[in-house]
């Protein structure tokens, strides 16, 4: 496709309601446009499932830009736990491959006790110390930068939270590391009940990451039936709940670009999906999420179940059977369903997209998408 023709389609997608951004990826060149900065390639390695995360990132190095290990959780007191040894063996092995090819290191600070957060935040001292504390992990083991995971936060919260990312972008930029903040997606308010954000999205004050944080990570992934008006437009003739719709994103990315710079905006994809139990009898409660899934155990139920996996219309393999009487329907992001995630990045223009995770379980083709 001519590259003036995939302009007008994207901006055909952008302002006309209900454009799919499924069909736009489908339609879209798999090289990247001349004169185009490339997009950053992150990826979440969870230090839960590192025996198989670690070597498919050593694997594919040459693909990715950036690394983010979960490094580190919070205690209640404030102080950091390492999780892993960035200087020991194996996670050595990944930083030395890493820096030899170029590539970024930022590990993961995880934390979502939301009682805890607000305690420390919330106190100037405590925050102080907590901040140093961070800044100091950055130069002990000379990584490029630190991302923030802080999740399940209060609305109480959020006053202290922006502070809290204040201080830590200024003690971070002294030292010229970089601060990488990973938040919820925000759903824009739906046609079918205009209700404000929830609480753990409205604490994320866009204007604050957009002055402080170096990049914003959003976690584009877990939608399930959180958005009204895709479920009514989407879930009328076949089962509806994806992990994450590209409509769906789109929607997200678009929010939030209003008040962040897409440049500094990457896109959470996920490499793994969810079965449910689907109970059309059950009106306050159809939907029940049974298990997360990964690529093969999806492929593996399928075949038992002598089922073939269908694209559906959120952009994701899927299929579903029948078990004790009751509807199990099974959807996942593999290959097809990042593509259109890394087409939509491109149109918009943003930094980049961030993997999660790679955990050895995802689909190998993911990798051939990212080339």
């Amino acid at each position: 496709m001519p590259i003036l023709a995939v302009v007008v389609a994207c901006l055909w997608a952008l302002w006309v309601p209900g454009a799919s951004w499924a069909a736009l990826a489908a339609k879209a060149p798999a090289g990247q446009p001349r004169g185009r900065t490339p997009l950053v390639i992150a990826g979440w390695i969870p230090s839960w499932n590192n025996a198989r995360g670690l070597p498919e990132a050593l694997a594919h190095l040459p693909q990715l830009s950036e690394v983010s290990p979960f490094a580190y959780e919070v205690k209640a007191d404030g102080t950091l736990r390492e999780s892993l040894r960035l200087d020991a063996a194996p996670w050595a092995d990944l930083v030395i491959a890493a820096r030899r090819r170029k590539v970024t290191i930022i590990p993961t600070i995880a934390w979502a006790r939301g009682h805890a957060i607000h305690a420390i935040l919330s106190v100037p001292a405590l925050r102080h110390a907590h901040v140093q504390a961070i800044v100091a992990l950055t130069t002990r083991y000379n990584v490029e930068g630190v991302d923030i995971d802080y999740e399940a936060k209060r609305l109480a919260s959020k006053a202290a939270f922006a502070q809290f990312l204040d201080d830590l972008s200024t003690a971070l930029h002294a030292q010229r590391k970089r601060l990488v903040c990973t938040i919820e997606p925000r759903t824009p308010p739906s046609a079918l009940s205009p209700l404000p954000p929830k609480p753990r999205e409205d604490v994320n004050d866009y204007e604050v990451l957009n002055r402080s944080c170096d990049t914003v990570r959003i976690m584009t992934y877990d939608q399930s039936t959180g958005d009204l008006d895709l479920n009514a437009l989407k879930g009328t003739n076949q089962r509806y709940a994806p992990v994450a719709d590209v409509d769906w994103v789109h929607k997200v990315i678009t929010l939030a670009a209003q008040t962040i710079a897409p440049k500094k905006i990457m896109l959470g994809v996920p490499t793994y999906g969810y079965e449910y139990l689907y109970n059309p009898q059950d009106a306050a409660e159809p939907w029940r999420q049974l298990r997360a899934l990964s690529h093969a155990e999806a492929l593996r139920l399928a075949a038992a179940q002598g089922t073939v996996p269908a694209r559906n219309n959120a952009g994701e393999l899927s299929f579903q059977y029948r078990k004790q009487g009751t509807i199990r329907y099974v959807t996942w992001s593999d290959a097809g369903a990042v593509r259109a995630k890394v087409t939509l990045a491109k149109a918009l223009k943003l930094r980049g997209v961030a993997l999660f995770a790679i955990d050895g379980e995802m689909d190998p083709d993911i990798w051939k998408v990212l080339k």
